[in-house]
């Protein structure tokens, strides 16, 4: 199920549409993580690819290759990250939703 609104934040990848909200449901599953949010960012490739961000929960370590082994299992290959970013928080709004244009930023795609 796709959230009405969080269409617009759907993105290509090699022709494929991929909706980061049934990626960051998957990865919120998983045991250690407290959030998780995913941007598309372009790729010369593919058009663009997938970066998930990764707040762990306090004390849980993980790693990208953990991450990666869960995703597998069940997303199709064109859904997967290409890289896991496991960092301390994530940029917030005035909402409390995550910043997604404050990270491309970091990324230097703003």
């Amino acid at each position: 199920i796709f959230l009405v609104g969080r269409k617009k934040e759907m993105y290509k990848t090699a022709g494929y549409s991929v909706y980061p909200a049934r990626i960051e449901s998957l990865l919120i599953k998983y045991s250690g993580v407290l959030m998780a949010t995913v941007i598309g960012v372009p790729d010369k490739i593919y058009g663009e690819v997938g970066v998930a961000f990764i707040v762990p929960k306090p004390g849980a370590k993980l790693s990208e290759e953990d991450l990666k082994k869960y995703c597998e299992a069940e997303l199709a290959e064109y859904e997967m990250p290409k890289k896991f970013i496991i960092r301390d928080n994530l940029p917030l709004t005035s909402l409390g939703k995550v910043d997604k244009p404050a990270l491309k930023k970091e990324l230097g795609l703003m």
